[in-house]
C-alpha cells in the first residue's frame, strides 16, 4: 500500500486523527465512560445510555469508513485496491445510515432538554472551534481526489469528502468524550454539532437511493 499523504497546511488536530485511524484499531467498550460523562453533564441515564451506545457503534463505523478511504487515496493504491474500498464503502454506508437513523432521534431529545438549561448562551464552543479544521479543503483533498479518479462528479467527490470530514468529527469528539466530562453549554454544542452533520451530510448521503450511494454502486458494477 502507497504512503499516506500528510499536507503542511493540514492542521495538527486532523493530523493526528488521520494518524490515529490509519495506524491504530477503533477503541470499543467505552460506551459506559461516554454514559458517566453525559450524566456528569446533566443528561439523564435513560437518555445517556442509548446515545452513548449507538454512539459507540457510529464511532466504530466512522473509523472504519475514513480508514478504507484514506488506504485507498494513498499514493500508490493500485485499481483494484481502489476498486475493494469502493464496495467495502458501499457497505459500511449502508451500515452507518442504520446506526445514523437510531441514533439521531435521542440526540435531538438531548438537544431540546439541554438548549432549555439557563447556562445554555448559545455562544461559540470551544469544541466547535476544535473541529473546524476537519471540515478545510486541505484536510480531504486526497478524498475528493479519490472519488473523482473513481468517475464521481465534482459535486458528489466534495460530498464524499465532506462526508468524511463529519466522520473524521466523530472520531475526534468520541475521544474527547471518553476522556472529559464537558460542560452543559459544551455537551450542547457537541450534540447540536452532531445532529447537524448528520442531517445535513451524512444521512443524505447513506440513505438508499442516495446520488452518492448510487455512484458508490454503479462505480461497483463497472468496475
Amino acid at each position: 500500500m502507497g504512503r499516506l499523504l500528510y499536507r503542511p497546511a493540514m492542521h495538527d488536530t486532523v493530523v493526528k486523527i488521520r494518524k490515529k485511524i490509519q495506524r491504530e484499531t477503533p477503541g470499543e467498550d467505552v460506551a459506559a465512560i461516554v454514559s458517566e460523562r453525559l450524566q456528569e453533564a446533566g443528561l439523564s441515564r435513560a437518555l445517556a445510555e442509548p446515545i452513548s451506545t449507538h454512539l459507540e457503534l457510529l464511532y466504530v463505523g466512522a473509523f472504519q469508513w475514513v480508514r478504507i478511504l484514506l488506504a485507498a487515496a494513498t499514493e500508490g493504491a493500485t485499481g483494484e485496491e481502489q476498486a475493494r474500498a469502493q464496495a467495502e464503502l458501499l457497505f459500511s454506508s449502508r451500515h452507518l445510515a442504520v446506526v445514523l437513523g437510531d441514533l439521531v432521534p435521542f440526540l435531538e431529545r438531548a438537544e431540546d432538554i439541554l438548549s432549555e438549561r439557563e447556562e445554555i448562551t448559545h455562544r461559540e464552543s470551544h469544541y466547535e472551534r476544535e473541529v473546524a479544521p476537519f471540515s478545510r479543503f486541505d484536510s480531504t483533498e486526497d478524498m475528493r481526489g479519490f472519488f473523482l479518479a473513481r468517475g464521481f462528479s465534482t459535486d458528489l467527490a466534495m460530498e464524499g469528502a465532506q462526508g468524511g470530514a463529519d466522520l473524521m468529527k466523530i472520531v475526534y469528539l468520541q475521544g474527547r468524550l471518553a476522556g472529559e466530562a464537558p460542560k452543559a453549554a459544551d455537551l450542547y454544542a457537541l450534540v447540536a454539532e452532531l445532529v447537524l452533520d448528520s442531517r445535513r451530510h451524512l444521512l443524505p448521503m447513506f440513505t438508499e437511493g442516495a446520488p452518492f450511494l448510487k455512484q458508490l454502486e454503479t462505480g461497483i458494477q463497472a468496475a
